[in-house]
């Protein structure tokens, strides 16, 4: 007789006497049939000595039938998580199919929808980053689902979403009553990623949505005009500056939206914000620097010269060490510019 041909129940009576997976799945490997046989006895095996970690191990390969095999064996710890702290929840949502595991996965009581990771993400912030938004669909419809939580970094869905420039699941957030699309993270706002994301789909969406918060409130975070100046992100930036209501004089350490346009060497957006009735021309930093002194420091004759035509420009304005626009159009050696200020003086 083959071993292949021992009856099934002393084949089970051996495969209890082994005392580790490796040893079990030796002995599944010897044919097909006794594979059969012994599967399910592997996961039990799995569920009882080593705390369900065989889920685990199917839920990051993406095997549904493994993960169904699982399910349905008694005492299966359905909270098991992998060494970065992830749940078969965390996995599902960052799965291509994740949508299929996630459906039977959401039917049993007891499971956490909101478990973070060690880096602090919950499944709906990585499926929130998924390509399939499938996953990000089955997650909303639940009544105990935080949409609003934050990770390790501040960070939450809507910012993954936004970051990632991924129009169906932002538009899926925004659709959300329970979302607020104004959680900054790193100091940025979502409305502040989308305008230095490059994604203009994806800024018009959130401008479009009344909840979102043109000006930051918060403080310390940066305004969304002035972080696409810093990604030199120019359509952003342009595109804000058509929106109503937004504060022109919002500033970044104590310098300006129009100060960091001139600095950054973006001159359409400086120009454009130079349009705005309600703009303070005539701003100091905390070196005393205004924005003409730094457009001349900048030989940006077309901003300089822009500035020079407002009626509310003040030349007598002085920075820390006492020098005025006079005083950085000598240094610049720009003899035009200095005319052009004499004259106005």
């Amino acid at each position: 007789m083959s071993f292949s041909d021992l009856p099934p129940e002393i084949v089970l009576q051996m495969a209890s006497t082994l005392d580790s997976v490796g040893d079990i799945c030796s002995l599944m490997s010897v044919n097909k049939g006794l594979y059969r046989l012994l599967k399910t006895y592997l996961y039990q095996y799995s569920v009882d000595h080593e705390n369900s970690a065989g889920l685990i191990r199917a839920a990051g390969k993406g095997s549904l039938s493994a993960i169904c095999c699982f399910l349905s064996l008694p005492r299966v710890n359905v909270h098991v998580r992998n060494d970065a702290g992830q749940t078969i929840l965390h996995l599902a949502a960052q799965q291509r199919d994740g949508f299929y595991i996630m459906m039977i996965l959401l039917r049993y009581n007891g499971m956490d929808v909101n478990a973070t990771d060690s880096m602090g993400r919950t499944p709906l912030s990585y499926a929130a980053s998924n390509d399939d938004c499938r996953p990000l669909s089955i997650l909303l419809r639940r009544d105990d689902i935080d949409v609003n939580m934050t990770d390790a970094r501040g960070r939450t869905p809507f910012s993954y979403a936004v970051d990632r420039g991924h129009k169906e699941a932002v538009q899926k957030l925004l659709d959300d009553t329970r979302l607020d699309p104004n959680r900054t993270s790193d100091d940025l706002s979502p409305l502040a990623i989308a305008a230095g994301s490059g994604s203009m789909e994806v800024l018009e969406m959130l401008l479009s949505d009344q909840r979102v918060a043109l000006n930051n409130q918060i403080h310390g975070s940066i305004d969304p005009l002035i972080w696409a100046l810093f990604l030199k992100h120019e359509r952003g930036s342009l595109r804000l500056l058509c929106a109503p209501n937004l504060n022109v004089n919002c500033c970044w350490h104590t310098i300006s939206a129009l100060m960091w346009g001139i600095l950054l060497r973006q001159t359409a957006v400086a120009v454009r914000i130079l349009e705005k009735d309600q703009l303070d021309v005539n701003h100091q930093d905390n070196a005393g620097r205004t924005a003409l002194m730094l457009a001349i420091q900048m030989e940006n004759d077309e901003v300089s010269m822009t500035l020079l035509d407002r009626k509310d420009i003040d030349l007598t304005l002085e920075d820390e060490r006492g020098e005025s626009a006079v005083d950085y159009a000598l240094k610049s050696g720009n003899s035009k510019m200095l005319g052009e200020i004499r004259t106005r003086l």
